[in-house]
């Protein structure tokens, strides 16, 4: 049985189970109380919803929080996410949450940078032009060793004019 006015990790326990089954608004208040990261209990529950539920349900919750929650607390909240994702090899919920969720180029970029999805992050690039993102696609390809997409890169930084390389 959970309280709380039980220790911390008990409190915990119950505003991520509040959460899980919905109750965001009540839960915000308890989070209040407690003193935990909004950002931290989020990616929590996002993660315990993405393990063990439908995406629909994933994408349910993400709205909800999209309406009150600063970009960048989302964008950390959905990296966690799609962490789950990734270890269970569900590409496809990880572009419908990335599409749906992440609005921000660079972001977007960022996430699959740091799942290894060095192609698709290069492909993005490439459809946006943005040199400044290429720069960080070819600064990941050198450091993970993959010669195919830091030659590619370079080439693509290479061809535009010197002015764009100040972006």
């Amino acid at each position: 049985r959970l309280s709380l006015f039980g220790p911390s990790a008990e409190q915990e326990q119950l505003l991520q189970n509040l959460m899980i089954f919905g109750h965001l608004d009540f839960g915000f208040q308890v989070m209040e109380e407690i003193a935990i990261s909004k950002v931290e209990m989020y990616s929590r529950v996002g993660k315990y919803i993405a393990q063990y539920k439908l995406v629909n349900d994933v994408k349910a919750f993400l709205s909800q929080l999209k309406v009150t929650t600063a970009i960048d607390e989302l964008f950390e909240i959905v990296k966690a996410i799609i962490q789950v994702y990734t270890e269970t090899k569900n590409v496809k919920a990880q572009n419908e949450i990335i599409r749906q969720f992440v609005t921000d180029e660079r972001q977007k970029i960022l996430l699959r940078i740091h799942f290894g999805q060095l192609e698709t992050a290069y492909k993005l690039v490439l459809t946006s032009q943005r040199v400044d993102l290429m720069l960080l696609v070819r600064e990941a390809a050198e450091r993970l060793d993959n010669q195919t997409i830091f030659n590619l890169s370079t080439q693509f930084i290479q061809s535009r004019p010197p002015a764009s390389l100040s972006q």
